[in-house]
């Protein structure tokens, strides 16, 4: 009988522990930063606690900053307005912040957890070459963003390709693209695609 008493005092304690509730105005959360596709942690990541009204779906408030350690984790734990709704956003060099891509922090859940992707910058070289010439009037132009890149006749030339006046493009993303080429007057259009691998130099031109 003593022991089958014991049982229950213990049962009682773990529950009264483990089972404790948050409040609905607190923060208990762990963020984690990570690189898209490869799930690699990104570690002194910055950040940003914002707020928004509900049904904004947004936060446009920054209400705190914090930075993950080495295993690209973050504990939030606080306090709030509950008449606000809570997001998440990271910032890091030479990786696309995640302004428009942000997470949401739910208050009064114990243990929430949440995890924040990244792209890492990628530079994109592009190799163009007219293995068959027509004459020195043959054109192959490229258009983006912000360039447009044209080359004519004999055509064998290596370039950075730029898509945004950065020059940066998601790594581990896959894109598609397009070349305009005239030969003889007729007009053509030859499509490619490729997958820029995560890269941390520096756009160069």
């Amino acid at each position: 009988m003593q022991k089958t008493k014991l049982l229950i005092a213990i049962l009682t304690t773990f529950c009264f522990t483990s089972c404790k509730k948050v409040k609905n105005n607190q923060a208990d959360a762990t963020i984690y930063v990570k690189q898209y596709k490869t799930n690699a942690p990104i570690a002194n990541a910055k950040i940003l606690i914002t707020r928004g009204k509900p049904g904004s779906g947004v936060g446009s408030s920054i209400v705190d900053s914090l930075f993950t350690d080495a295993s690209g984790k973050a504990s939030y734990k606080k306090t709030l307005d509950e008449d606000y709704m809570y997001y998440a956003e990271a910032y890091k060099e030479k990786y696309f912040d995640t302004h428009n891509q942000q997470v949401s922090v739910t208050l009064g859940q114990k243990n929430f957890n949440t995890t924040i992707f990244m792209y890492a910058h990628s530079y994109v070289k592009l190799h163009v070459k007219n293995v068959n010439p027509v004459n020195q009037f043959d054109l192959i132009n490229f258009n983006s963003g912000c360039y447009t890149y044209s080359f004519q006749g004999i055509i064998d030339t290596t370039f950075l390709l730029c898509d945004n006046c950065s020059c940066a493009w998601f790594g581990d993303y896959d894109f598609q693209g397009g070349a305009f080429i005239t030969k003889n007057n007729t007009q053509s259009t030859q499509h490619f695609s490729f997958t820029p691998p995560p890269r941390y130099n520096s756009c160069k031109h």
